[in-house]
Formats: structure tokens, sequence, C-alpha cells
């Protein structure tokens, strides 16, 4: 079977499945570990740029929330503990 359209990626994986040894030609489905492998560190990789991003927002939002405080005598915590406690009364 020809493997002649679609993206690049899947061509490649296509013919890394199909091949056999040096000096041969492809073999149909000759090694399907090889399209596991792909599917893995697809997936991998996506988890990883995923836990990069989220990483990056949240060191983001604290330093922004650690500008606030700069100007204060007081640390963030101590700002916190000063605040009036609010309770809920029925």
């Amino acid at each position: 079977m020809k493997h002649d359209r679609g993206p690049l990626c899947s061509r490649l994986m296509y013919k890394s499945v199909d091949s056999y040894a040096a000096n041969y030609g492809p073999v149909y489905n000759h090694r399907p570990v090889v399209a596991i492998f792909y599917f893995v560190y697809i997936i991998i990789i996506a988890f990883f740029m995923v836990n990069i991003f989220v990483g990056f927002v949240i060191v983001t939002f604290q330093n922004e929330g650690e500008q606030e405080y700069r100007n204060c005598e007081l640390d963030k915590n101590q700002v916190f503990s000063a605040l009036p406690a609010q309770c809920c009364c029925i």
C-alpha cells in the first residue's frame, strides 16, 4: 500500500513502520511497534508542552501578585493575617 498523501509526519510514520532492512524494499506493516512509539512520543511531548505553559502562567500570576505588596512595609502573609476575620452569621 502506498502512503503518498497526508502530512509529512504520517508519511514518515508509515515509511518507518514499513521499513525492513538496508538494501531491501519496504514490507507492509513490518514493525508496528514503531507506530506505538510515535503515538506515545506525541502524547508525552504534548503533556510537557502544556505543563510548561501552565507553569509559566502560574509564575507570571505569582509575580504580579507580589508586585502589589512591593511598596508595603508588611509582607503578604502579614497583610493577610492583619485583615479582619469575616464571620458568617445565620
